[in-house]
């Protein structure tokens, strides 16, 4: 993130175990990871090693050709009354007895099977994180579909 005009445009496709925008976003706000309390009331919602939850509007295993359509599963071919975009936004996350802000990193489809984002949305994100996110908030990385997501503490 240091040369941030040079990688601007560049893509990042995350390929590793964690949350990698989660990582990125605490590392450059020095900010810590919060734990969950109560999880909140996702569809198929699992935990992870890191205080971050998986949730996803499918109990089977998606086609890896399928192009996210926005009303519609692809698979079931049933209709999509809300994204699962959408559920994140509302989540009713409480720390302290305030709901927390949910920001959302969308996703793209590049290829089958593969998903990513423009390093210029992360950065966004973090600009923004700083200068107008001062207490607690929620941050997911997601598609309309499959998404994961951590608390990330208030600046201190």
């Amino acid at each position: 993130l240091k040369d941030e005009e040079r990688f601007r445009d560049d893509w990042i496709i995350p390929t590793v175990p964690l949350h990698l925008a989660f990582a990125v976003l605490t590392e450059v706000t020095g900010r810590r990871r919060l734990q969950w309390r109560r999880k909140p009331v996702l569809p198929n919602l699992f935990s992870g090693e890191r205080d971050e939850i998986y949730s996803s509007l499918a109990d089977f295993l998606c086609p890896a050709n399928c192009p996210q359509p926005r009303r519609y599963c692809f698979y079931t071919k049933v209709k999509r009354r809300v994204s699962l975009l959408r559920r994140l936004a509302d989540i009713d996350c409480q720390v302290a007895g305030e709901k927390l802000p949910s920001i959302i990193l969308p996703s793209t489809q590049i290829g089958p099977g593969l998903g990513g984002f423009p390093l210029r949305r992360l950065l966004r994100i973090v600009d923004f994180v700083q200068k107008k996110c001062s207490g607690a908030l929620l941050f997911s990385t997601a598609c309309r579909c499959h998404g994961v997501t951590n608390i990330l503490a208030g600046g201190e």
